[in-house]
């Protein structure tokens, strides 16, 4: 469905919003699915990848960190 992905720059924003906000923390649901698609298709859901072009890992990587962190780079 398109603008239902997400991305990313949109973890990076969500992480941002939580930490004005004050939250304590945010967590990933699925971090098994926390790597891009081995054939490099984002436009159909997969339960073992995340569609997006990312380093595994990176989605836990823009929710996670500290304040005193800056968000990683979100470019794919």
């Amino acid at each position: 469905m398109a603008g239902e992905t997400f991305t990313l720059a949109d973890a990076a924003s969500q992480r941002a919003f939580a930490e004005r906000g004050g939250a304590g923390g945010l967590s990933r649901w699925a971090t098994f699915r926390d790597q891009e698609c081995a054939d490099g298709n984002s436009s159909e859901a997969d339960d073992t990848c995340s569609g997006v072009a990312q380093a595994e890992g990176a989605l836990a990587k823009a929710l996670g960190g500290c304040p005193s962190t800056p968000p990683p780079d979100t470019a794919p």
